[in-house]
């Protein structure tokens, strides 16, 4: 028995307990690897929804100014026409005027 002791002891125990140890090592590196990409994965979720939302806004302020820029549209468009046909009224009133004019200087010669 003492032959199969000193042969565990001499020959056996410094091959494994190397190898356990490097076991618990990487366990214990893959525990704290896996810890720390968590917290990374965590904080970049965090701004990807931060960055979401802000995108949301900004497309909510974007239709919202689309909208607001149509509606101008169309009052400058109803605008344009009226004005169109004040200025189309003036311009047949104005050959009027000079029609008139025309006639009251020949008929004052």
């Amino acid at each position: 028995m003492s032959a199969t002791l000193r042969f565990v002891q001499t020959l056996v125990l410094p091959l494994i307990v190397p190898v356990l140890v490097g076991i618990g090592s990487a366990a214990t590196t893959g525990v704290v690897m896996t810890a720390r990409l968590e917290e990374r994965v965590s904080h970049l979720e965090s701004r990807t929804q931060r960055h979401e939302q802000a995108l949301d806004r900004d497309f909510n302020r974007h239709e919202q100014a689309v909208s607001e820029l149509g509606r101008r549209t169309d009052d400058q468009e109803r605008r344009l026409a009226k004005l169109e046909g004040v200025a189309e009224e003036t311009r047949s009133s104005l050959a009027e005027i000079r029609a008139d004019i025309k006639t009251l200087l020949r008929g004052a010669q």
